[in-house]
């Protein structure tokens, strides 16, 4: 019961983290832009996902070495509910989406969304 306890404890404290490097790392080769934020909150029973202060940069050109220095799309705060049993059959859905404060105009977050699927 203790090793239980200790497993699950062990993955909600390192999971955030480990979001939040692998996100920054790996942006670029996903989606295209640069990705930042100051912390990431991840729930893995629950399926609640939390960014703060993310910001998306725009893309430069494909041949360049530096990435736009102009923000794309930022927001204080998005917060996503997914569904996890959909997970197992390779199928991302969102439930909820909140987006805090965004400070760019909205339908960009909407083509951020679109051209992520």
């Amino acid at each position: 019961m203790g090793c239980l306890l200790l497993t699950v404890i062990l993955i909600i404290s390192l999971i955030s983290p480990i979001t939040k490097y692998l996100i920054e790392k790996y942006d670029v080769k996903y989606t295209g832009r640069q990705i930042t934020t100051d912390w990431i909150y991840v729930n893995p029973f629950t399926g609640y996902i939390h960014f703060s202060n993310l910001k998306i940069y725009e893309s430069s050109d494909p041949f360049s070495l530096t990435w736009g220095d102009s923000v794309f799309f930022s927001a204080n705060g998005i917060s996503a509910n997914i569904a996890l049993l959909k997970l197992l059959s390779g199928t991302i859905e969102i439930k909820k989406l909140t987006i805090d404060e965004p400070k760019e105009p909205l339908y960009k977050a909407a083509r951020i969304l679109i051209s992520m699927t």
